[in-house]
């Protein structure tokens, strides 16, 4: 009969290591898309993103002055100066 041999110590450690950075990763992803989607979606979560972070908001507008077409940053705008007023 074969003697059998325990995986080497480094081994698991390199595989545990690797699954728990993907599953970290996959969580990050999740968390960012739903972001994304909240602010593509709904203009009171962006107003919150205004008054709380800034400095996000204003990335994700800076992407869509690159990337896309929609001028949203003008929109928004101009309808919070109409309701606050």
């Amino acid at each position: 009969m074969l003697p059998k041999y325990p995986k080497p110590l480094g081994r698991k450690i390199l595989i545990k290591s690797a699954t728990a950075l993907f599953v970290v990763e996959a969580i990050t992803f999740a968390f960012s898309y739903g972001v994304w989607y909240k602010l593509n979606r709904e203009r009171d979560f962006r107003l919150y993103m205004r008054n709380n972070f800034p400095k996000i908001l204003e990335f994700y507008y800076t992407l869509d002055d690159k990337f896309g077409n929609t001028n949203i940053r003008l929109i928004d705008s101009d309808y919070w100066k109409r309701t606050s007023s």
